[in-house]
């Protein structure tokens, strides 16, 4: 395309420019000339009033001359005040007095004025003033000045003896005299420039601001001489200020006027360029647009057929039409290139794995024997090498995903608290034997339950603790938690994680968040990673439209900072003393860290704290505190280095004192006192509120927060699903709730049931043979007047979109979305239900729900089958014992489902075969087969679209999968094992087994996976207990991280 320079815009900018500056430029000249004139104008006028005043004065000059000169002789005199009004009144007065005197003589004839008695002498003079006076201002008036006056000059000052403003100002002291001014009435410019003209007999002018209505005025000064001697100075005055103003404002409208012009010419331009470019412009520009949206398959032939032109925009679009074309070219290239990097990814995964599990296997077993020191010495890096291998490659795979944009962002229910406790374990384990302090500083009202992807949050939580456990050697790593609500029922959720390690170089912090790179690697060679965590931290953080923020100086630390938004679902305060002013917390501890923490947490908590000094008597000081809080609980925080035998003898004899003794992390204390609690660090807002409220110190990530919390025994529900393995589901999870449950496979047989039957809800499956759910609900609300109001929830795993308007036109309530999980069940049940068919139940009431299903045992013995993610499935579920009925009702119906499946492929009938596989797909799920679900909802994807080239390439790999779970689903039970004769192991404790095992276990790390399994068998547990620890220590002897994860998520199900 011939590349023209950007000519539309260069010219619209150029002509703005000029228009713009040529109204301007307009407006000031014709400013300047306008002024220019006036100017001239106002001198012309000046010496007009000059000539004519002193013209006037010349024509009778001695007079003039002797009033002068008797006006300064008898200065004061003129300021008696006289009788009269005006010239004319003046003049009347002096001819009265005179012609009274002086019947006979002729004034200046017969006798002169310096003849006359002293007395006429000034009423004449008073008479020539007022007529000088009337003359001024007859001259002020006629060339409309602000001032003209005359001052008379003494050998070192002067007096104004006619100034006229227009309004005459009168002495309050001489009514009818104007008031004199003498030089100290003017500015020092002023009073320089009159003498300047007085001793050079020289015009002089000046332009001075006046504060009056006049404004800025020229002065012109004259000498005025009389018979070759000097009398005093003729001034007049011209306004410039308001006239001033009044051609600006002419100026500024003639520059308005040629503005509006230049408008109404650029709108007129507009238009044309409107009418020959921007139009196509647009449309070349939607047109780029909807193909990027959605790579519409008619661009290319809609921008060759439009009417673009031969200009540049024409020569754009045919480059834009050949360069889609070009990339449909390839498109199918690239999607292949993808999909084999994909599936080379994902085997990649599976198969580096299996053989890396058996190589740390072997050099652990190896280790056993007897070799020599170098050689086990070399099995040692081996299996250091293959644990930094693995990490290695789950890094990839997460990157690998987020490039390809597979990686989802799973929003769920969770507990905050029980995750940051669980990476708070993971962390400690990391820091192991480092001379590091750990700090959890969460805030206690912290909504109990959020919405959001808690596994990638904890994955980006650790992987930042990581680092800072990584690149510190001593000193301290936090973890702060901060929220604010920024909606109703969200919050900003802000985790800082800080430590005092090495820093990273200011040049440093823009690379550290770019793939495969680390900050400094010369510095840093003695710590391993691909330099992918941060970049995928950063990833994930914006997946879930977040921040990530970093601050660092060298050689004193970092401080990674990362907020997310997150729904609220519980407002509930995470933590609280349940009376916090009944309590007084003493902090009688080594570790300043712990002492700080301690006493932030408490006063969040609302608990008094008080410090005590090492070396305290403490006897004597406890009585002291019990007297100062007679009734309050005291809780003695303390180490085992304090507890020296006197102390210890004193809290033996004193039980009312609970004494909290806080230990390492990795550390187990055989001290024995009566009302002792023992916590581990790190120390939080979480233990430590749990220790006033007598609480178990436990956090289990996995434990379920969907139990029922209500009943409804009057109330009945019909479940409406094809599939057997759902209706299952659907009626283990209503159990609970004590309804009475009747279920229908498929529409018909629900629409006859509501014959004979009534309900108060109906839970509905979309996809069904024959009729589906939607025309189910249609036929129910037409037929059945008296179930138009009856709630109808849709079963789907597809309630988004359009197919949500779909199910709300044919009558749908409400959707719950499938694998069906136990809360989403009970909360719609309780939202939809009539209130009065809800009973809540008490706390005893849960108490004993709780009881029961923890001792229920034949879910107990789920073995390990396959591939399945039994942990995730009953996780959603909420039941290990609906789990297990799931489970055998899907073994149960594997071979009708197989051949049902078989069959409608052979026959090439789609639409049924998408029912089949799509029934698989919901109930594979409810197992943990998440592989094989995802199998089946590829091919229900691809039977929709009747792509039978997918369903030929992968129809049989599905259905082999499917059958190679049957013969995993028979050996379903195992012996219990008999209570050991030891003590019985309490939650805290078994809580630290279980995150060190799983730290171990994450790393392959197997001397300390044995080590933790050893643990084991220092405690008795409850029966309903004692099969994991079995399960849990054979793991370990296999070799099978896998299985002690699932083991331990079961295993905390029921504690």
């Amino acid at each position: 395309m011939k590349k023209r320079s950007g000519l539309l815009t260069h010219f619209a900018i150029i002509f703005i420019l000029f228009a713009l500056v040529t109204t301007i430029a307009t407006s000031v000249i014709t400013y300047f000339v306008q002024m220019r004139t006036y100017r001239e104008l106002c001198w012309d006028t000046i010496q007009q009033v000059d000539d004519y005043l002193t013209n006037l004065i010349l024509e009778d000059g001695d007079d003039f001359l002797h009033y002068t000169k008797f006006y300064q002789e008898h200065y004061e005199d003129f300021r008696i005040p006289i009788d009269f009004d005006g010239y004319e009144d003046a003049r009347t007065k002096f001819t009265d007095a005179y012609t009274h005197a002086y019947p006979d003589q002729t004034l200046f004839t017969d006798i002169s004025v310096s003849d006359l008695p002293y007395d006429l002498q000034l009423l004449y003079y008073t008479y020539r003033h007022e007529y000088w006076l009337t003359t001024f201002e007859q001259a002020r008036k006629s060339f409309d000045l602000p001032y003209t006056y005359f001052l008379t000059m003494k050998e070192d000052s002067y007096d104004v003896v006619y100034q006229i403003d227009g309004e005459r100002t009168e002495d309050k002291e001489h009514p009818g005299y104007l008031y004199m001014a003498d030089e100290y009435h003017n500015p020092p410019e002023t009073h320089q420039l009159i003498w300047k003209t007085w001793s050079t007999g020289q015009v002089y002018d000046e332009v001075y601001e006046w504060d009056n209505a006049w404004g800025n005025t020229y002065s012109h000064y004259r000498p005025l001489i009389i018979n070759g001697q000097k009398v005093g100075l003729v001034v007049a005055e011209v306004a410039v200020s308001r006239v001033n103003r009044e051609i600006l404002s002419s100026s500024v409208q003639l520059g308005i006027r040629i503005a509006e012009v230049f408008f109404f010419a650029i709108l007129i331009l507009l238009f044309m360029v409107n009418v020959k470019y921007i139009s196509k412009l647009h449309y070349l520009a939607e047109k780029i647009e909807r193909y990027a949206s959605s790579r519409d398959e008619n661009t290319v032939s809609d921008l060759r057929n439009y009417s673009f032109g031969k200009d540049e925009i024409g020569s754009l679009a045919e480059e834009t039409a050949n360069m889609i074309e070009e990339i449909e070219n390839h498109q199918d290239e690239l999607e292949r290139a993808a999909r084999m990097k994909t599936d080379f990814l994902a085997n990649m995964s599976h198969e580096i794995r299996t053989p890396m599990n058996a190589v740390i296997g072997m050099a652990e077993m190896a280790q056993r024997e007897e070799m020599s020191d170098p050689a086990r010495n070399y099995l040692g890096q081996i299996k250091a090498s293959g644990r930094i291998l693995i990490a290695i490659i789950n890094d990839i795979l997460d990157f690998s995903k987020i490039e390809s944009g597979e990686l989802e962002i799973l929003s769920g229910d969770y507990v905050p608290t029980s995750m940051f406790n669980d990476v708070s374990n993971i962390i400690m384990m990391r820091i192991g034997s480092k001379d590091i302090h750990m700090d959890l500083d969460l805030p206690p009202d912290l909504p109990a339950g959020l919405r959001g992807d808690s596994i990638r949050i904890r994955q980006i939580l650790i992987n930042l603790a990581n680092n800072a456990v990584k690149f510190t050697e001593k000193g301290r790593v936090s973890i702060r938690v901060r929220y604010k609500y920024i909606e109703e029922n969200t919050i900003m959720l802000t985790i800082s994680v800080e430590d005092t390690g090495i820093g990273i170089k200011e040049e440093d912090l823009k690379k550290i968040f770019e793939s495969f790179s680390q900050a400094d690697s010369k510095r840093n060679r003695s710590a391993d990673g691909t330099g992918l965590g941060l970049a995928i931290s950063q990833r994930l953080i914006s997946l879930m439209n977040g921040t990530l923020d970093v601050e660092s100086t060298p050689g004193e630390g970092s401080v990674f900072t990362f907020s997310i938004p997150q729904t609220v679902v519980d407002r509930t305060p995470s933590m609280a003393a349940e009376k916090p002013d009944k309590c007084v917390a003493l902090s009688l501890l080594s570790d300043e860290t712990v002492r700080e923490g301690l006493k932030r947490d408490s006063i969040r908590l609302g608990v008094s704290t008080l410090t005590l000094p090492v070396d305290v008597d403490l006897g004597p000081r406890i009585r002291e505190i019990q007297y100062q809080y007679p009734g309050d609980e005291i809780f003695l925080f303390t180490d085992a280095s304090q507890l020296t035998p006197d102390r210890m003898q004193f809290l033996e004899s004193t039980p009312e004192i609970i004494v909290v003794l806080v230990t390492d992390f990795n550390e187990r204390s055989d001290i024995n006192l009566p009302n002792m609690v023992q916590i581990k660090k790190p120390l939080s807002v979480m233990n430590v509120s749990m220790v006033y409220n007598h609480e178990k110190i436990l956090f289990d990530i996995s434990r379920s927060d969907d139990k029922s919390e209500y009943i409804a025994p009057d109330a009945s529900v019909l479940i409406v699903d094809d599939n057997a393995v759902n209706l299952t589901v659907a009626e283990g999870l209503l159990e609970p709730l004590k309804m009475k449950v009747m279920t229908a496979e498929s529409g018909k047989e629900a629409i006859e049931m509501l014959r004979t039957n009534h309900f108060d809800m109906i839970l509905m499956d979309h996809m069904m043979p024959e009729m589906d759910g939607v025309e189910a609900t249609h036929i129910i609300r037409e037929r059945y007047r008296e179930y138009e109001d009856i709630p109808i929830i849709a079963l789907t795993a597809n309630a988004i979109g359009d197919a949500r308007i779909k199910f709300l036109e044919a009558g749908l309530n409400d959707f719950i979305a499938k694998p069906i999980e136990v809360r989403n069940l009970l909360e719609k049940v309780r939202d939809w239900l009539p209130p009065e068919k809800i009973r809540y139940l008490t706390d005893e009431e849960i108490a004993e729900v709780h009881h029961k299903e923890a001792a229920v045992t034949g879910p107990d013995n789920i073995p390990l089958i396959g591939d399945l993610d039994t942990e995730s499935a009953i996780s959603m579920i909420g039941s290990r014992k609906v789990f297990w009925n799931i489970l055998k009702e899907y073994h149960r119906v594997m071979t009708a489902k197989a051949s049902a499946i078989k069959s409608t492929y052979e026959a090439k009938d789609w639409p049924s075969y998408t029912i089949e596989v799509h029934a698989l797909k919901s109930s594979s799920r409810q197992i943990g087969a998440t592989e094989l679900s995802d199998m089946a909802a590829a091919l229900e994807n691809a039977s929709k679209e009747q792509d039978t080239a997918f369903i030929e390439a992968h129809h049989e790999t599905m259905l082999d999968r499917y059958l190679s779970y049957k013969p995993l689903l028979d050996p379903l039970f195992i012996e219990k094992a008999p209570a050991a004769d030891l003590p019985l192991i309490d939650p805290m404790t078994l809580s630290g087994i279980f995150a060190r095992l799983l730290s171990a276990a994450e790393d392959l790390d197997l001397d300390a996976m044995e080590e933790v399994a050893a643990e084991l068998d220092q405690y008795s547990y409850p029966d309903d207990q004692a099969e994991y620890a079995l399960k849990l220590k054979e793991a370990v002897g296999n070799i099978d991280p896998d299985s002690c994860a699932s083991i331990i998520s079961s295993w905390k199900e029921v504690m």
